[in-house]
């Protein structure tokens, strides 16, 4: 059976992970949030598919999920890890802190005013906004975990 390189790698990678489940999850929700961004900028981007008026703003979420699908990779890596991590939820961070604007557009949208500005733009960032605080949540829970196992580790290790 031949398989292509990347799932062949892919297979490999999470044989070496299978005792360590959270950092399997860490990375496929890393990379679910990547992709989730990216497609919700290839949805919100109306000029590629014939909509509205295009906005340089609606590719904002696109940056955010390469960076975070880069991130996604070196998570993988060993040495690499700890500000892969890093990176991934400060993109998150961002990815909230931008959705802000967005949220508090969002009750007048749903009641029906037509008056607010650039509602599509609002629907994306609260959109954003729910993809990204769990993947945030979880992986502070991840960081704070790792960094117990890690103390108990020097603990057992001192005595």
């Amino acid at each position: 059976l031949r398989l292509p390189f990347l799932v062949r790698e892919i297979l490999s990678q999470m044989a070496k992970w299978s005792e360590n489940i959270e950092l399997l999850v860490g990375v496929m929700m890393t990379t679910c949030l990547a992709l989730l961004l990216l497609s919700m900028s290839a949805y919100n981007y109306p000029s590629w598919y014939g909509g509205k008026e295009k906005h340089v703003h609606s590719l904002i979420p696109a940056g955010l999920g390469m960076l975070i699908g880069l991130s996604s990779f070196g998570v993988r890596v060993e040495k690499a890890r700890k500000a892969a991590a890093h990176i991934a939820v400060l993109c998150g961070m961002a990815g909230i802190g931008g959705a802000v604007p967005g949220l508090m557009k969002l009750p007048k949208i749903l009641a029906g005013d037509k008056t607010v500005a650039k509602p599509d733009a609002a629907r994306i960032q609260a959109v954003m906004f729910v993809v990204c605080v769990p993947f945030v949540v979880f992986s502070v829970a991840w960081f704070v975990s790792n960094r117990r196992a890690q103390k108990a580790k020097e603990a057992g290790k001192g005595k």
